[in-house]
């Protein structure tokens, strides 16, 4: 049972008593600060706990009186207690209190006991304490331990005979020794994301506690980069973002240091491997660069330097495809293939891609037909035939070669026409000198770049009457067929904005109708088609929602072309709230709404904009950041980072006075 009386008049004299023991506590602590350089600190304390049995002593955090003025029965007690508020790991190692009594004494009828955690520490009788005034005892060195360590300390007053008088005892605590046993700690670094580090941040998990006598904060260093104060941070299993702004591309230490009062401070560390930097750019390799009529034609890159990570592998597109690090080791279709690498690094860096290399197939022989000899007469033996247009190796592999032979005799090389790319119907004029009379054979051999030869034979009759004149040759060549894709112009655009891609199909100039076109996405994937128009134009229409590298691409009839747009898309920014000066909170949406995209806010400052906080976005892009904002220019940024092919954007905003 508890209760508490008003003190009686008599007991000014304690209350001034107890005053001047206040005052000159203050006045020690104020002087001394922290006594001691050491894990014990002197505070000033009051007791917090206060039971009775019996019912006729009561007791107040300072005193101990009867209920009434008859006196108190035998058997009848009081505690008070004070425990340590300062949590696991701090223990009482001393104390003091004031103690008097303001009554006349009665022997050994009432005792005050002192105790702690270990048992009883002192016995005072009654009549030992201090009359009409109140000293301090207790068990006390300072800044330094006077007794076992105790969770708490407690004094009682116990009447052991009835007394039939008014009693009232000072008891009050004043100062309490506190050591701290166990200190600061920091522990279980871990890093994310594991490996090498692309991004502008790093975040680190760890485990830290302190009790709560006197605590320290955690701060947070990158090898030789700015130290981050990250306060107070509460005790368990946390996280935090640090920016890796100045931090080069390389190993680091990373190391969090928890301090506290009196101890050394605490350390954990983890390993930052920072690797920011493309490989250097591949350089693609084939058997051979010219035409060829091969089975197969390999290719290959070479691995390329990287000074940190170091190189990974190679990525290929053929024809504009998709990048993939699956090699095909050669290409074996007719036609010209266009061959780009790019270098991947183990940190997952990719070089820009490499100049484009071609892989000529052809292994059709050239289309010669109609070979015919119009006419024989003393100008020369006419002969004439029609060269098809090649789709692929143009005709220059050799000369044109004419051979004339009587029947069954040998043949002698009448025409070699030079080197060149010729198409259409053609007229020659063979000398006839080379020619018998009677029947003869003219046989007529064209060879393409790529090594392909086709030969035709026709036969004649020369009338020797006419003589020899000398030779001439007449030729028509048809315009070479080209089918062209007019250049594709976008602008930079918001994540979601509708996109128009749009060109012209031309052949030999001029708009063609009905040239199927195709629209691939920058990984390669087909995603739309069409046929050209009467005027020529092909116009798709899509959602901006990937930046990179699209491509069209027209073939017809074995012809093909393309042409290519680098699409740049940002993500998009919508504002829920912007901050106000003070402690208030910026609230935002990122599209796409995805979660764990690193988004910075940054202040504008006289060398530019620093960031002064990063966080992450929740579910469905949500950004939340809460911090004392002061005036100024601020944005908020997003950065590119690993994980999707957005444009970096940043959103300003301003924080009024």
């Amino acid at each position: 049972m508890t209760s508490s009386n008003r003190i009686p008049a008599g007991s000014r004299t304690l209350a001034r008593t107890i005053g001047v023991a206040a005052a000159a506590t203050s006045m020690a602590l104020s002087a001394s600060g922290a006594v001691a350089d050491g894990p014990v600190m002197t505070v000033p304390a009051a007791f917090t706990e206060v039971t009775t049995s019996g019912g006729t002593l009561l007791a107040a955090w300072d005193r101990v009186f009867s209920s009434a003025g008859t006196g108190t029965l035998a058997g009848h007690s009081t505690v008070q207690r004070y425990c340590t508020p300062y949590g696991s790991g701090t223990t009482i190692v001393g104390f003091r209190m004031a103690a008097g009594r303001w009554h006349v004494e009665h022997g050994n009828a009432a005792v005050m006991i002192l105790h702690s955690g270990a048992g009883e520490l002192r016995r005072i009788a009654d009549v030992d304490l201090p009359h009409n005034r109140a000293d301090s005892i207790g068990l006390w060195a300072g800044a330094a331990p006077a007794m076992a360590p105790s969770d708490c300390v407690w004094t009682q007053v116990v009447v052991r005979n009835r007394i039939d008088a008014p009693l009232l005892w000072t008891s009050a605590l004043q100062e309490v020794a506190i050591r701290d046993d166990v200190g600061p700690t920091v522990s279980d670094a871990v890093v994310r994301p594991a490996g090498w580090i692309t991004g502008g941040d790093v975040a680190v998990d760890f485990t830290t506690a302190d009790n709560g006598l006197h605590r320290g904060g955690v701060q947070a260093q990158v090898g030789s980069g700015p130290i981050h104060d990250l306060g107070d941070v509460a005790n368990g299993r946390t996280s935090a973002t640090l920016p890796l702004d100045g931090i080069a591309d390389g190993q680091h230490q990373l190391v969090l240091t928890r301090s506290g009062w009196g101890w050394a401070p605490r350390s954990a560390s983890a390993v930052v491997m920072v690797d920011r930097t493309a490989p250097g750019i591949p350089v693609v390799a084939t058997d051979t660069t010219s035409w060829t009529n091969a089975d197969r034609v390999a290719f290959h890159a070479a691995p390329t330097a990287d000074a940190t990570s170091g190189w990974r592998l190679n990525e290929f597109s053929v024809d504009g495809g998709g990048w993939t690090d699956e090699q095909p080791v050669a290409l074996s279709a007719e036609g010209v293939h266009r061959i780009r690498a790019r270098a991947v690094d183990h940190a997952g860096n990719r070089s820009a891609p490499s100049d484009t290399a071609l892989i000529r197939i052809d292994r059709t022989p050239p289309l010669v037909e109609d070979l015919q000899v119009s006419g024989v007469d003393p100008a020369g033996v006419r002969a004439q035939f029609s060269l098809s247009p090649d789709a692929g190796a143009p005709y220059t592999g050799c000369p044109i070669s004419v051979e004339i032979a009587p029947a069954g005799g040998r043949w002698t090389e009448a025409l070699r026409l030079p080197s060149s790319d010729v198409s259409g119907r053609v007229n020659l004029s063979v000398p006839v000198a080379t020619a018998s009379g009677g029947q003869n054979l003219l046989r007529l051999t064209v060879c393409d770049a790529a090594g392909n030869r086709s030969q035709r034979t026709v036969r004649f009759h020369r009338d020797t009457s006419n003589a020899a004149t000398a030779s001439e040759v007449q030729r028509t060549a048809a315009d070479p067929s080209s089918l062209t894709l007019s250049p594709i112009r976008v602008k930079p655009v918001p994540f979601g904005a509708r996109v128009v891609i749009r060109s012209v199909v031309r052949r030999n100039g001029r708009a063609s109708a009905a040239v199927p076109v195709t629209l691939s996405d920058p990984a390669g994937r087909t995603i739309g088609s069409m046929s050209s128009d009467a005027a020529g134009r092909v116009v798709f229409r899509l959602r901006a929602t990937r930046g990179g590298v699209w491509t069209l691409h027209a073939n017809q009839g074995g012809t093909e072309s393309a042409r290519t747009a680098n699409l740049v898309v940002r993500p998009r920014v919508r504002w829920v709230m912007r901050p106000r000066m003070g402690w208030t909170a910026l609230r935002a949406g990122i599209r796409p709404g995805l979660k764990g995209r690193i988004v910075r806010v940054q202040r504008r400052q006289v060398g530019g904009w620093v960031t002064v906080a990063s966080v992450r976005t929740g579910p469905a892009g949500r950004v939340l950041a809460r911090r004392q904002w002061s005036p100024g220019r601020y944005r908020l940024a997003v950065p590119r980072q690993s994980g999707w092919s957005l444009a970096p954007t940043a959103a300003p905003f301003r924080v009024g006075s």
